[in-house]
């Protein structure tokens, strides 16, 4: 999580940004680090539309959208995936155990 001081100090250099140059940014990090504030901002400063990634992606989940739909899917392949290779790992350390 992000301190007072460095969310003081990157507001204080935020108008130091080109705005001739700042056409879009990414802002990621953890939960609770202070994104949307940052993000805000910036969009304040620079006068600039603000995007958030969770409300569309809400958006589209409630409205049930050939997107969402197609995302669902993959992060359900990537899910089955994933416990494949849990899976595979526990043989590889219960084999190994006997062994010892």
């Amino acid at each position: 999580m992000l301190d007072l001081e460095s969310v003081t100090a990157f507001q204080e250099n935020i108008s130091k940004v080109d705005s001739d140059l700042l056409h879009n940014i990414i802002v990621f990090g953890p939960r609770k680090c202070g994104k949307s504030k940052v993000a805000r901002n910036l969009a304040k400063t620079h006068r600039r539309n603000l995007i958030n990634f969770n409300e569309i992606l809400e958006w589209n989940l409630n409205k049930n959208t050939q997107e969402s739909v197609q995302a669902q899917e993959y992060l359900n392949t990537l899910l089955v995936e994933l416990e494949t290779v849990k899976e595979e790992r526990d043989k590889i350390i219960k084999k190994a155990g006997k062994k010892a």
